[in-house]
Parts: structure tokens; sequence; C-alpha cells
């Protein structure tokens, strides 16, 4: 058999009035760490971002709101890379 302590509350013995304080955060912010951010990993990222996009464009389509799609579409020829704008190029002709 084991003999276990019953579980205790260590905050418990120190009185709450019920209000939230604001800490002081310039400690944390002081003690951050900044992460450079590499410019393969801002490509992946903007490329993955407009992957969603067509995805989106897509189920758009597939539910007869081509207007919808084609606003997104459209922001893809603008910011897509270039398989990526001939995709949505493709699906603009599809219902264009």
């Amino acid at each position: 058999r084991i003999n276990a302590m019953p579980h205790t509350n260590p905050f418990a013995s120190i009185p709450y009035d019920g209000v939230l304080y604001e800490t002081d955060s310039s400690a944390a912010t002081e003690s951050a760490v900044v992460v450079p951010v590499d410019d393969n990993m801002q490509q992946q990222s903007d490329a993955d971002e407009v992957d969603t996009k067509l995805n989106l464009a897509k189920a758009y389509i597939e539910l007869g709101d081509n207007d919808g799609a084609r606003s997104i579409l459209d922001e893809v020829v603008r910011d897509g890379s270039e398989d990526q704008q001939s995709e949505a190029w493709r699906l603009i002709e599809q219902f264009g």
C-alpha cells in the first residue's frame, strides 16, 4: 500500500483580493530572444500562404462562389510564384 500525501495548494496561505494586477513586462522584453528570419523561411511561408489561397479559391469554386474565388485568385496572380500564377489562371479560365 502506498501512502500518498494529500494534495495541498501551496498558494492557499496567500491572501487574494480578487484583483488582477499588471506586472512590469519590461523585464520580459529585455530578455526576449530575437530569432532572425531566414529569407528561405520567409519565401516558404509566403508560398504556403499562397497555396492556402489557391485551396480556398478551389473551395469557393466548388460552392459556386465564383466572385469570391476570383478575388482570391487575383491575389494569387499578384503574389504567387510562376507555378501558382499558372494554376490561378487555369482556375479563372474554368469559370471565367
